[in-house]
């Protein structure tokens, strides 16, 4: 799952990297999901589907993905902590969420202040990487 895909610009690339699986496109703007449906279109893939949700309210099962990514998006969503329990809930138990914060965005976050956030809502810190004064920060869905 992509959470905030904006146009698509990693989306591409992602679905053709897990050509077994499936991309799910979570965005709350119609428009967005408009213009990645025909830049996925253009690009030929077809491992994807799409859904307009808040990002603290996701219309989807219990346990339903692997893996969950947001990139420049935790810092704009009106309820950062609302958004990555609703995308635990999504995730099975050990499921990733990776959260990538990028210089130059105004709203971006801190990686303590994701960190905080993704542990309190049932994420365990693994790995970051960093990225010209950005990062990816991953974490893993606790195991019950």
């Amino acid at each position: 799952m992509e959470l905030g895909p904006g146009p698509g610009f990693f989306s591409a690339q992602v679905a053709r990297s897990v050509p077994q699986g499936h991309l799910c496109l979570v965005d709350v703007q119609r428009e967005m999901l408009q213009k990645v449906r025909r830049r996925l279109a253009r690009a030929g893939t077809t491992n994807v589907s799409f859904a307009q949700a808040e990002a603290s309210a996701l219309p989807f099962a219990r346990d339903a993905f692997d893996v969950a990514f947001l990139v420049a998006v935790l810092g704009e969503v009106p309820d950062p902590r609302g958004c990555a329990g609703s995308i635990c809930d999504a995730l099975r138990p050990g499921g990733m969420l990776s959260v990538s914060e990028l210089p130059g965005d105004p709203d971006a976050m801190p990686e303590s202040e994701v960190r905080a956030i993704a542990e309190a809502t049932g994420f365990d810190y693994v790995e970051t990487f960093p990225i010209l004064r950005g990062f990816t920060a991953n974490f893993r869905k606790r195991k019950l």
